[in-house]
């Protein structure tokens, strides 16, 4: 009885050792690499202490892993998101057979969560316009259009021939126009990679109950999923869509919510057909193309004010004295009218510290900047009114 304990305690331990050497881990390192590492490989408490990083809450910030201008997001329903299941995972070591996942999971490269690949996506959204005809029970000629119609219907309130369907995907999912030419990659659709996240754990435990014989125990099977309540975000950069039958227009935010109709109808992932990839709870996030161009704008407009102010910082670090004065007063000019180095150059010009320059050249630069400030003219105070009476002197104008 002493050593059974002993024996739980040490593989008790054995299991919180890896755990804290691997809780930070990037996921998709631990579930493809670690596992088979040999100095774990038939080690159970390794194995389980591996199991339980993988169900850490994880550090990465998925709003940095967004791609495109357009996103959905869905809150994950019962019981949760399989994706990756034909990835081979083949743990089938006795020692560890019962707690090991023998199912693989799809994860990122760089971030190491689990994701739904672009091409995955847009593989879900085209299947509906790919239902096969079906002639008494079986499959006939051709493609059947009627749920794809009605969801487009629901949207656009627009009835689609079967050829404008047609069109319609063909633009889409092939980047072939209505002329049947292949379009330029900048006017196709992307479709980018479903982001997962949580707030809490974001992956847990699930078993498949496998029968092999019907008068036998059945063999479940463990592998890993996406918890209930997580979001998964789908990421798009799309265009709009002109249908050159009868010049129907599909915008962005109606593109969006066909997609956002065919995830939350027909699920994603794996073993859709028993529960898993429900969705529900769609938000959208859909940026126009005049948004995004106003974004670049922006953006350009940002990047050239601190390259400018890059280079006027350079000229004022390289310049010295009167000269370094003058930039500084230039370059705060339309930022700020309280210029206070100002009273500075003007106590220069009348004491005569103004180096190599003229007179008439600080005098005339003073003169714009008092212009520029609004205190050239108008109601001025006796001081200011002085001031100009002496630059008007140097600079020889008429002093009324």
């Amino acid at each position: 009885m002493q050593n059974n304990n002993n024996n739980i305690q040490n593989a008790q331990h054995g299991t919180n050792l890896v755990f804290e050497k691997y809780k930070s881990a990037n996921k998709g390192y631990l579930f493809n690499k670690v596992y088979f590492a040999k100095e774990y490989y038939n080690n159970n408490a390794s194995v389980l202490g591996i199991n339980e990083a993988l169900k850490c809450k994880s550090a990465q910030k998925t709003d940095d892993l967004k791609m495109g201008y357009q996103h959905i997001s869905f809150d994950v329903l019962y019981p949760g998101i399989i994706t990756g299941i034909g990835y081979l995972h083949d743990v089938n070591q006795k020692e560890v057979k019962d707690d090991a996942y023998k199912i693989g999971m799809f994860f990122d490269f760089t971030s190491g969560l689990p994701i739904i690949p672009g091409s995955s996506v847009k593989g879900l959204l085209r299947s509906p316009f790919k239902v096969k005809k079906s002639v008494s029970g079986k499959k006939g000629k051709g493609f059947d259009y009627t749920y794809i119609k009605q969801v487009i219907k629901g949207i656009i309130a627009v009835e689609l021939s079967d050829d404008e369907v047609l069109e319609f995907e063909n633009s889409v999912f092939s980047g072939i126009n209505g002329n049947g030419k292949h379009m330029n990659i900048t006017q196709r659709d992307i479709f980018h990679d479903a982001i997962i996240s949580s707030d809490s754990k974001l992956l847990g435990d699930d078993y498949i109950t496998h029968h092999s014989c019907l008068i036998k125990e059945p063999v479940p099977i463990k592998f890993l999923k996406v918890r209930v309540g997580s979001k998964i975000c789908f990421n798009f950069d799309l265009k709009v869509t002109t249908l050159s039958t009868d010049k129907v227009l599909l915008n962005l935010e109606q593109k969006v919510e066909i997609f956002a109709r065919i995830i939350e109808d027909l699920g994603i992932g794996g073993k859709t057909n028993v529960g898993y990839g429900n969705l529900c709870s769609p938000q959208f996030d859909v940026s126009s193309l005049k948004e995004i161009a106003q974004k670049r704008e922006e953006e350009e407009k940002e990047k050239a004010k601190l390259a400018k102010e890059e280079k006027n910082q350079e000229e004022i670090n390289n310049a010295s004295g009167i000269r370094k004065q003058m930039l500084i007063i230039q370059f705060k000019l339309g930022k700020t009218d309280n210029v206070e180095e100002l009273s500075g150059l003007y106590n220069a010009l009348k004491d005569g510290n103004i180096e190599d320059l003229s007179k008439e050249e600080v005098a005339k630069f003073i003169k714009e900047v008092f212009i520029v400030i609004h205190k050239w003219d108008g109601k001025l105070s006796k001081r200011q009114m002085g001031k100009i009476k002496y630059i008007k002197e140097i600079l020889v104008e008429n002093v009324d």
